[in-house]
């Protein structure tokens, strides 16, 4: 296939094509500075890259690399999120999926961290790789202990990746939510005609240039985008449902519809578990009986126990983390002021109940074991026998 085109002036369209036509998981605004972004590259403009932060919300700061506090590992996720490091990512603080996997397989790997606490701070960015790191996430979970913490906002593709923690946490002045997808198409064939300037492609493949900017989009273009982006969108839903615990419908007709929502609505619909710092969840971690009694992967990847944990750790373990679910269910539930608590709400707690449902049966069986490894549980038998054995020998 061979495809040309002629000059025109301004920015090489077919570079905003790529970018716009890509589905994101992205705040709007955002995705808007991306192509903005694109084209004065294009054309020549250089920002510096304190303007290209400033435009991208990304400039906060620039993402860091894993640090261990104690026992917990602080995991940044910062800035617009690419698949791969590129010019972006390099000028404006954005983040690699690639290599952020790397840094989150490397402390699952670690034996000296307990716990991984994810600092998300981002807008999110384009779909590529992020099921994929979301299933990481969902590995890493089964590990180690995983809090993510909007901090103080995970949008889109964050929150995509945030909702697969075991506990998502909100800072009380952020933000999470924006679940959706987009795409965009830009035709500048008005503008080209305005110019006096006409581009003709020359391609082979019947949909190859359906997408071209320098003409309108059919309605056959259209639909193939819609439906790759539903595709995507579809994805997005189930992950977040998986990730928190509720049905996909749940998640499509609330959790904000594509809204970011504030901490307080954030919690009423269920999108996190609750309002705190970052520190706050740090410290709680490093409390003795939080994070050092959970299992920790081996070379081989699977789970092991630490030396140090004995049964009576892990039960005093367990035993606060159902205390902390019960504290938080009756919170959520005071929150409302007539009673009732969200179906999102009613959803996961149900799934608490038939945990503990689950775990009653478990109590048995550990009675069971006790029960049955018990040394005195013959005691009567064996003083009866020692009895008629005396009165044998006494009289023969």
């Amino acid at each position: 296939m061979r495809e040309t085109t002629s000059r025109t002036a301004g920015p090489i369209p077919h570079v905003l094509a790529a970018v716009a036509e890509t589905p994101w998981a992205i705040r709007p605004e955002k995705l808007q500075a991306i192509i903005e972004l694109v084209a004065a590259r294009a054309a020549g403009v250089r920002w510096t890259d304190e303007e290209i932060s400033a435009r991208l919300g990304a400039g906060r700061q620039r993402p860091a690399a894993a640090a261990a506090d104690g026992p917990v590992a602080l995991l940044p996720l910062r800035g617009v999120l690419f698949p791969r490091t590129n010019m972006l990512t390099e000028m404006s603080g954005a983040t690699s999926l690639e290599s952020w996997r790397q840094q989150l397989r490397g402390l699952v790997e670690d034996r000296s961290v307990e716990a991984i606490v994810l600092d998300i701070d981002s807008p999110g960015g384009s779909t590529d790789f992020v099921a994929e790191t979301a299933a990481d996430l969902r590995a890493a979970r089964a590990v180690k202990p995983l809090i993510a913490v909007a901090n103080p906002d995970a949008g889109s593709a964050a929150y995509w990746l945030a909702s697969q923690a075991a506990e998502v946490v909100i800072t009380p002045s952020g933000a999470a939510g924006s679940i959706g997808v987009l795409a965009a198409h830009e035709d500048i064939s008005r503008r080209e005609e305005l110019l006096g300037v006409k581009t003709t492609l020359i391609s082979a493949g019947t949909f190859k240039t359906e997408l071209s900017p320098f003409s309108p989009l059919t309605e056959e273009a259209l639909q193939a985008v819609q439906a790759r982006v539903d595709d995507m969108y579809g994805m997005f839903v189930r992950d977040v449902a998986r990730g928190r615990g509720v049905g996909v419908d749940t998640v499509r007709q609330g959790f904000g519809e594509g809204r970011m929502l504030g901490a307080k609505r954030a919690l009423e619909e269920g999108l996190v578990d609750r309002v705190d710092t970052l520190d706050a969840v740090v410290a709680g971690l490093r409390k003795p009986g939080r994070a050092a009694h959970q299992p920790a992967a081996n070379a081989a990847g699977h789970q092991t126990v630490t030396p140090q944990s004995t049964f009576v750790d892990e039960a005093a373990a367990l035993h606060d983390s159902l205390a902390g679910l019960v504290g938080r269910a009756r919170t959520l539930a005071e929150l409302r002021a007539e009673g009732r608590l969200t179906a999102a709400k009613r959803e996961q707690l149900a799934a608490v109940l038939a945990a503990l449902d689950s775990l009653d049966e478990r109590r048995g069986e550990i009675r069971e074991l006790l029960s049955s490894t018990d040394p005195n549980r013959h005691a009567d038998a064996a003083l009866a026998e020692r009895a008629r054995f005396e009165r044998r020998r006494h009289n023969p």
